[in-house]
């Protein structure tokens, strides 16, 4: 039975973190633009054996203070009656941490399939 590569793992990983924080940040309201949303960027660094080193993901900065409910400026005093706009809006920090710990698992099993398979061969 083939197994996926881990270099195929990280590309669909990372596609699919960007499609979950872009779906996070349109279901809480988050931009009224669409800046933050069209500025994902992941790029998947390789090292000279061609095996994945490391995962670069590239996005407008200013996501990261919604994330965390630090919004634009303006007077408290205006802004008391507005205050849920200022809540944590967690659309990065949380759902990074979820989709990294599904890739550990992932990636745990495949390096596990690919350990047991080569010690089967070598037995042989």
């Amino acid at each position: 039975m083939s197994q996926p590569s881990p270099t195929t793992n990280l590309d669909e990983f990372a596609r699919i973190l960007i499609e979950k924080w872009q779906t996070q940040i349109t279901i809480q309201g988050i931009s009224d633009t669409r800046a933050l949303l069209n500025s994902f960027i992941a790029t998947v660094y390789r090292n000279s054996a061609g095996n994945p080193d490391r995962i670069k993901f590239v996005f407008n900065y200013y996501g990261k203070f919604l994330d965390m409910g630090v919004f634009g400026t303006g007077s408290r005093s205006k802004n008391t009656q507005q205050k849920h706009f200022r809540a944590k809006r967690p659309w990065y920090s949380s759902t990074f941490a979820k989709q990294v710990r599904r890739l550990a698992n992932l990636m745990a099993k495949q390096y596990g399939y690919e350990s047991v398979t080569s010690i089967a061969e070598s037995v042989e």
